[in-house]
């Protein structure tokens, strides 16, 4: 608890030294990523740049489709990820060290109605490196999700992600 309130004040702070009303040439960023923010093996992301140096952002992931039986038939249950994130970039020109933050919602539907619904939260950092080009991004961060206490896992989980973005206005 104690890191993520340091986490928000360094946010907070970051995002008051910064030029607020400074809009980016191309505040819109969508892009896909592998083995990502929704700890899965892609998720298709879109972030907004408030600033050239804070986005926001939200994106769907998805994990898997498997199929259920019980006494009364089979049902394809499809697992989604949606990853609610920040990313603070620091650097000038095409190079830049980034931080992200935020959480990952689990969800279940399909025709298996007791199973349906949402499956948990997994809260992740990252830092990384991006490369900004005029049209396109490229992102290598190193993730640490907290997925809980388990008896085969511990309970913060590193890998490392890899990202191509499009930006656009």
């Amino acid at each position: 608890m104690k890191c993520m309130q340091l986490l928000v004040a360094f946010l907070l702070i970051s995002l008051i030294s910064n030029k607020i009303d400074a809009q980016p040439d191309k505040p819109n960023v969508l892009s896909l990523e592998f083995f990502g923010k929704s700890a899965y093996y892609f998720d298709l992301n879109y972030s907004r740049k408030l600033t050239d140096h804070f986005q926001v952002g939200a994106g769907v992931g998805f994990h898997q489709s498997r199929i259920i039986r019980d006494s009364e038939g089979d049902y394809r249950i499809f697992d989604l990820s949606l990853p609610i994130f920040g990313t603070l970039v620091v650097g000038e020109g095409h190079h830049h060290m980034i931080s992200e933050f935020g959480t990952t919602l689990g969800l279940h539907f399909g025709g298996f109605s007791p199973r349906n619904g949402f499956s948990g939260l997994t809260p992740f950092f990252s830092v990384g490196y991006e490369y900004e080009g005029e049209k396109f991004l490229f992102r290598f961060p190193l993730y640490l999700a907290f997925i809980g206490e388990s008896e085969f896992l511990r309970p913060v989980m590193p890998w490392l992600g890899i990202s191509v973005g499009l930006q656009y206005w």
